[in-house]
This record gives C-alpha cells, sequence and structure tokens, in this order.
C-alpha cells in the first residue's frame, strides 16, 4: 500500500502496482472491492485524493496526474505531466488539486485539469520535505519526512508558514483527515496515517486530535 483517501463512504487504499482496494471505514480489513487500474506500465500511485465523484493518482513511474472516474477507478479518463520532475504528494482543496515536488521544493496550486493547466507556484517557510498532503478547511496537512512530523500549515500570499506541528514516531506514508461524532454527538477530528513499521510492514493507524 502507497496511500490512501476517503470518499465519504468508502476508504480506498493505493497499491504501488497499481490495485486499487475499497475497504469499510468502520472495519478496514472488511475489503469491499479490489481493482486494478487499467494503464500501460509502468504505473505506481505515490499519492491518492478524492473528490466530487472523480479519483486523482499521482503516478511516481511516469511523473503524471492521473483522473478516474470515482465508480469506475480502473477507468482512466485524463492524464497529463506534473509541473515538476519528482512529485511526492497530492490533494484536493475543494476548488484545485494541489502537488508538491520533491525536486524544485515547490508547492504548486493546479488552476484546472489537463496538459494545458496553469500553475501558481509556492514556497514553503520552513525547512520541510512533505510526502503526503491533505487540506482541512484552510489549512494544508502534510507530513514532513525529514523532520519526521505532522505540519498544519497557512498560506500567506505565495508562502506557506507553521502553524502547528507534531511529532509522528511511527511516520505517515499517506494521511487522511474525517470526522467522528462522540458520545455527546460532538464531531471530533480524526487523522488516520498509513504508516510503516521497522520491518516494512505497513499499517493504518487512526489518531482522535486534540488542538
Amino acid at each position: 500500500p502507497t496511500a490512501i483517501g476517503f470518499d465519504g463512504d468508502v476508504l480506498w487504499v493505493a497499491e504501488w502496482e497499481g490495485g486499487l482496494v475499497a475497504c469499510d471505514p468502520a472495519d478496514p480489513a472488511t475489503v469491499l472491492r479490489r481493482t486494478v487500474v487499467g494503464v500501460k506500465a509502468p504505473y505506481h500511485p505515490a499519492a491518492l485524493s478524492v473528490w466530487a465523484g472523480k479519483m486523482y493518482t499521482l503516478d511516481a513511474a511516469q511523473g503524471r496526474i492521473l483522473r478516474h472516474p470515482q465508480a469506475e477507478p480502473e477507468r482512466v479518463e485524463a492524464s497529463w505531466p506534473t509541473p515538476g520532475p519528482a512529485p511526492a504528494a497530492l490533494a484536493h482543496d475543494g476548488q484545485n488539486l494541489w502537488s508538491y515536488d520533491a525536486a524544485t521544493k515547490l508547492l504548486y496550486r493546479h488552476l484546472g485539469e489537463g496538459p494545458e493547466a496553469q500553475v501558481e507556484t509556492f514556497s514553503l517557510a520552513l525547512d520541510a520535505v512533505p510526502t503526503a498532503l491533505r487540506w482541512h478547511k484552510d489549512e494544508l496537512w502534510a507530513w514532513d519526512a525529514k523532520g519526521k512530523q505532522i505540519l498544519v500549515l497557512r498560506r500567506k500570499d505565495k508562502v506557506f508558514e507553521l502553524k502547528q506541528s507534531a511529532s509522528l514516531p511511527a511516520g505517515a506514508q499517506s494521511l487522511l483527515l474525517t470526522y467522528r461524532a462522540d458520545e455527546k454527538n460532538v464531531q471530533r477530528l480524526e487523522l488516520w496515517t498509513l504508516s510503516p513499521d521497522v520491518s516494512g510492514e505497513t499499517s493504518l493507524k487512526k489518531f482522535l486530535v486534540r488542538r
């Protein structure tokens, strides 16, 4: 497994060899569906984002973004090159896709989709290497592979500044954020991570966020 995403009902897991697995978020060990993306190899999805009936995967093998219909994720509707040579993370903010490139060390806001789409560039106000991204309202959450921590970033003009951070010894190959109602029916924020252990095995972990 390389990445996780959530469509509001189903938890999706991308696999390095091109597989996509739908799991029950209440019991992620329960597989609801398993499929393989029908695209010419090599194809290695390193990031996954789901929004408005579409699924987006970041192909680390060929440096491109693929768009899939959520109902038929094995099918590719469109694909286009990433703006940088070493794409590492992908997220959707509700209007636009965002990506981070490890070579240019820039965040990109994609203004549209497809090969002709323009991008805006943004820098980081800290020394970090984001390898997983997820938007939560106006905050960009990221896993910093260099500092081994979760970052909460806020945009100021063309720069993303650090708002909060928290160490996470287990690491986060991928992450997502959901809400859960507690015993008082108050919506509590949860952080899900896809975390490798020392043996190389990967597990899904869920944390309650206290801020």
